[in-house]
């Protein structure tokens, strides 16, 4: 008997490429990862930065959506669109260097499928959950991060900033479980 075919869901790599034309990023180098991790005295220092321009504000909201869109089927880039889809109300320069930087990994991964193979039934659903304790420098809440597994399938990613604070990472991680 054949094998059963494997399934592959992709996000469409257009939205790659309109993104990366509205910014003028098309032929740019691309960087490895979709963010960096900033310091507290960074983060201090940008929120005295003037928010953009209507038309730059606009730009920022209208690429971050697209990219927002793909993220759905890109679990490499679902954290960096978390954390920029916290400044669409008003986004300054640094934030777009943020986007731009995202912008610039997807110009050297453009497409990403996600492949489910063939396998036996599964008798479980493993779960896994990790917590970054004050993980946001300037609200000091915890992110928490899930991966749900059918047999060897990722079939669910998540990343979520914890509601409230947590006093220690024993805590943050008992609020991410």
């Amino acid at each position: 008997p054949a094998e059963a075919p494997a399934i592959e869901i992709e996000a469409d790599q257009r939205h790659v490429e309109v993104a990366l034309e509205s910014l003028g990023l098309t032929g740019s180098k691309a960087v490895a990862t979709p963010s960096i991790k900033v310091r507290l005295d960074e983060v201090e220092a940008e929120q005295d930065l003037p928010a953009l321009g209507a038309e730059h504000s606009t730009l920022f909201r209208s690429v971050l959506m697209r990219i927002s869109y793909i993220a759905q089927d890109r679990p490499d880039v679902a954290e960096a669109v978390k954390c920029l889809s916290r400044r669409t109300v008003a986004p300054n320069s640094a934030d777009f260097q943020r986007l731009k930087r995202l912008a610039r990994y997807l110009a050297g991964k453009p497409r990403a499928a996600i492949v489910f193979r063939p396998q036996s039934l599964p008798t479980a659903i493993r779960v896994e959950v990790d917590s970054d304790h004050a993980g946001d420098l300037v609200t000091r809440r915890s992110t928490t991060g899930m991966v749900c597994m059918f047999g060897v399938h990722c079939i669910k990613t998540q990343s979520n900033l914890q509601s409230t604070v947590s006093l220690s990472s024993g805590e943050s991680e008992y609020y991410a479980a």
